[in-house]
């Protein structure tokens, strides 16, 4: 059985952390200046944004095991950490009960 390290290093790749750094939680981008900027991910954030993506699309809640997705993740983000789809699915509910109680602000 593999462990969830190893679930989530992209294809052909190996080593305790997938060749992928786990010092730096952070990206760099090029701002407006051309300057090198750092930008942290909040991974909160990211999994709320992808319930929403979930929920709108209709996507099975497995969608956050797909290998490929999983790749390309990690491609734009080394430090990314996979989750499984039973955290997909509380993500979701979260992100319907927080949306409920807006409606019902109203």
């Amino acid at each position: 059985m593999m462990n969830n390290d190893e679930e989530c290093l992209p294809s052909g790749v190996g080593g305790p952390n997938g060749g992928q750094s786990s010092t730096s939680a952070s990206q760099y981008l090029l701002g407006l200046d051309g300057e090198r900027e750092e930008r942290k991910i909040d991974d909160k954030v990211a999994r709320e944004k992808f319930s929403r993506v979930i929920i709108r699309h209709n996507l099975p809640f497995l969608a956050v095991e797909y290998e490929e997705l999983r790749d390309y993740l990690s491609y734009l983000n080394p430090d990314y950490k996979c989750y499984t789809r039973n955290t997909a699915a509380i993500d979701v509910v979260k992100t319907w009960e927080k949306e409920k109680q807006k409606i019902k602000s109203f």
